[in-house]
């Protein structure tokens, strides 16, 4: 059995384009971190709020506060 090179893609948007190599994507990246760091923030804040709660994922702090 003869085997040739491995096949690669041409042409491929994946391969051509990657955020990293954007001027932005540092930016973006440190922008991202603040918003989840807020989010988590607004969770745990939210869950202080919530009598007799005992379990802390983002699921049943966002149930208990609906109910």
């Amino acid at each position: 059995m003869v085997r040739g090179p491995p096949l690669t893609r041409v042409n491929s948007a994946k391969s051509s384009w990657h955020p990293s190599s954007a001027p932005y994507a540092q930016d973006h990246t440190i922008a991202e971190r603040k918003r989840r760091e807020k989010i988590s923030n607004r969770l745990i804040e939210l869950s202080n709020l919530i009598p007799g709660l005992t379990k802390t994922d983002k699921v049943t702090i966002l149930s208990d506060a609906v109910r």
